[in-house]
């Protein structure tokens, strides 16, 4: 029996924070690219008829604010669900992410900005996915981590699947 889609974001999810974790480990630093191109890859050949997704290059990234787009839809395939995700890859060295408040073009507008802005126009929900790892045990917990639910932190109400927050 194939696994839901549910247990594929787990699954990928998993494997996102082991592979950020390994990393940490040799001293490498991952891109946001690779873990977008290899789980959506992921999803295409395992729920190709459940989540349909559209990567967007840098140009089209600039204008809509989204690293992709997808289309999930229920079992009966008679009602569809649009997200428009950024996303954005934890700095290991300093367990921070440091183009989460990217600013874009001449007019320098945050690029989360332009995200809700060009949702709103489509309908679609706006998300953030960040590939994480968490702090080095030699450090302070990295800030995004300790306020976590606390009143006026970035991210009240994320939904978090270790590795990865969507």
């Amino acid at each position: 029996m194939n696994p839901s889609l549910c247990e594929t974001f787990r699954t990928l999810a998993f494997k996102t924070f082991d592979q950020m974790g390994s990393a940490r480990r040799v001293g490498h630093q991952p891109q946001e690219e690779t873990f977008t191109d290899t789980n959506i890859l992921d999803l295409k050949v395992r729920h190709g008829d459940e989540i349909h997704s559209r990567t967007y290059n840098k140009r089209q990234e600039g204008l809509n604010g989204a690293d992709w787009q997808w289309w999930l839809t229920n079992q009966a395939m008679d009602s569809w669900l649009g997200l428009r995700v950024q996303a954005k890859v934890q700095n290991l060295e300093a367990d921070s992410f440091d183009h989460l408040h990217y600013q874009s073009g001449k007019s320098k507008t945050y690029q989360s900005s332009i995200l809700k802005r060009e949702c709103a126009k489509e309908g679609l929900i706006p998300l953030y996915c960040l590939y994480t790892v968490g702090p080095a045990k030699t450090r302070k917990p990295a800030p995004f981590l300790a306020n976590r639910g606390k009143r006026g932190t970035p991210f009240p109400s994320e939904i978090v699947t270790r590795g990865v927050l969507f």
